[in-house]
């Protein structure tokens, strides 16, 4: 799967791919694709307070809409 920057994406961990799989918490958040790296995603998520910054791969990756 390919995303854009500035796609909007949620974090759906995919048990097939367990290589790279996103700590549990970040499971079912919504984020914005910030930077696009060699083997995955870096994705702004706004969590409670603050704004953390996982990098996730395309497996983990649901595509919401387009910016």
């Amino acid at each position: 799967r390919k995303f854009n920057l500035g796609d909007w994406v949620m974090i759906v961990p995919n048990p097939s791919f367990n290589g790279n799989i996103p700590f549990f918490r970040f499971g079912g958040r919504v984020g914005q694709i910030k930077q696009v790296r060699a083997k995955g995603y870096l994705i702004w998520i706004k969590y409670p307070s603050k704004i953390k910054k996982p990098i996730v791969t395309c497996y983990h990756l649901k595509k919401l809409y387009q910016s």
